[in-house]
């Protein structure tokens, strides 16, 4: 029988409401894989979320670089192109189409300008946040 779960959104919770959510789910890992995506529903179509993923092209400090340039946990300009390789296959494990695009996007013109789907930006905010470098979440179980 599924437990109900208050699940936050912990990185940029302020004084509003909006990173907390009830779930329905029968364990705390459940219930936080449920946040996330319903997390990355809204959080994915954000100007600055967005940008973040734009700008890894162009942009080495807070973009997706900084997740894509990591040598054991830690940015790094130092990388070798199978480590940049390995955190791009690890960022869009199991989206082979998804991985393309950005490695077209990244590799391709200069002034050519992203045309990501919605889906797309979803995934690697889910992915992002299972990676804990967008946003973490914690869950605790409500009893009624």
């Amino acid at each position: 029988m599924s437990k109900v779960w208050l699940v936050a959104e912990t990185d940029f919770i302020e004084d509003g409401l909006d990173g907390v959510m009830v779930i329905k789910a029968d364990t705390e890992e459940e219930a936080i894989e449920k946040g996330i995506r319903r997390f990355a529903e809204v959080d994915s179509k954000r100007e600055n979320f967005r940008e973040y993923v734009n700008e890894g092209k162009d942009c080495p400090a807070f973009s997706i670089n900084e997740t894509l340039y990591q040598v054991d946990r830690k940015h790094s300009y130092e990388i070798t192109r199978e480590q940049y390789m390995d955190n791009v296959n690890k960022l869009f494990a199991g989206n082979e189409i998804f991985k393309k695009q950005y490695l077209d996007y990244v590799n391709g013109r200069e002034n050519q300008n992203p045309n990501f789907s919605d889906e797309f930006y979803e995934f690697v905010c889910i992915r992002l946040c299972e990676l804990h470098e967008w946003a973490d979440f914690e869950a605790r179980e409500i009893e009624l």
